[in-house]
């Protein structure tokens, strides 16, 4: 039985296919859980699959008693006959059409509605249009990036990018606006918005944010060590804690401006193996060579024993 089977990058289920072989499997077919999936009308994998990049199509023979449902058949034995190349593709989907780049310019569905799509030379899709009349423009910058979109109903949004990518002006219809302004690293440092809200970030050498504000007389600073571990934080409530970690990064310490702490402990291999709070309460733990949590016991009284089989 002829069938067409999709997938993204040619893998479907943990399975890499390839033209030419045959794939079995013992377990007994179930749709859309356990088995090899295709359909029988090749417009039908739309149903399943996204269109994109990634999309591969393949004309599939099921070779072996199979279970289906409306439009979706499963086996657990077929052939892979071959991979249907994107130019064949208005010869072999009815209800769609492609263009000479393989973009997919019309669409439609059981219903009898339809979508149809313009691209640019580029790939960049800027027009579409539905058959209840709704339709949608873009435009592109000459580096890809979209600074207009407009729909049918009146509504805009204008976008501005700096020479590095990154927007840095943002405005609709309704007369609301965002700005923005970033380092010479790619890194936000202000935003504004037409409602007059604001807001600042400052970064250290290394990216790691170290102080927040906004209009609203709201701040956060930030303290790293040497590694980018967060050592100290602190913000405009006077609220802050404070932590520290060992060579390895691990979390040794934390304490909060409540009065609050944690101690913490690790073995050689990374595993937590002691914890004690503030308030008095400890928890220990004990793991074997494998990594596998074998003693439990805290302040409270409980613990607990666990062994594992080794093979």
């Amino acid at each position: 039985m002829k069938a067409y089977k999709a997938s993204y990058n040619s893998i479907c289920n943990n399975t890499i296919f390839t033209p030419g072989f045959t794939y079995e499997m013992k377990d007994k077919p179930i749709i859309c859980s356990q088995g090899f999936h295709a359909c029988e009308n090749p417009d039908d994998v739309f149903k399943y699959y996204c269109y994109n990049k990634d999309f591969v199509l393949f004309e599939v023979e099921i070779l072996r008693k199979h279970v289906e449902n409306k439009d979706k058949i499963c086996t657990n034995k077929l052939k892979i006959v071959r991979e249907i190349p994107r130019e064949e593709y208005n010869d072999i989907f009815k209800k769609y059409k492609f263009d000479e780049y393989s973009n997919r310019i019309y669409f439609e569905d059981s219903y009898g509605y339809w979508t149809k799509y313009k691209f640019d030379e580029y790939g960049n899709l800027i027009y579409k249009e539905n058959s209840n009349g709704n339709w949608t423009k873009y435009k592109y910058d000459k580096f890809g990036n979209q600074i207009y979109l407009e729909y049918s109903k009146g509504y805009w949004t204008k976008s501005k990018f700096d020479k590095f990518g990154n927007q840095i002006y943002l405005e609709n219809s309704d007369g609301y606006w965002k700005k923005y302004r970033f380092d010479k690293f790619g890194n936000k440092i202000y935003l504004e918005n037409s409602d007059g809200y604001w807001k600042k970030y400052k970064f250290d050498e290394y990216g790691n944010l170290i102080y927040k504000e906004n209009s609203n007389g709201n701040w956060i600073k930030y303290k790293f060590d040497e590694y980018g571990n967060l050592i100290y934080k602190e913000n405009s409530n006077g609220n802050w804690s404070k932590s520290k970690f060992d060579k390895f990064g691990n979390q040794i310490y934390k304490e909060k401006s409540d009065g609050n702490w944690s101690k913490y402990k690790f073995d050689k291999f990374g595993n937590q193996i002691y914890l004690e709070k503030s308030d008095g309460n400890w928890t220990k733990y004990e793991f074997d060579e494998y990594g596998n949590l074998i003693y439990f016991e805290n302040s409270k009284g409980s613990k607990a024993e666990t062994k594992y089989l080794v093979y």
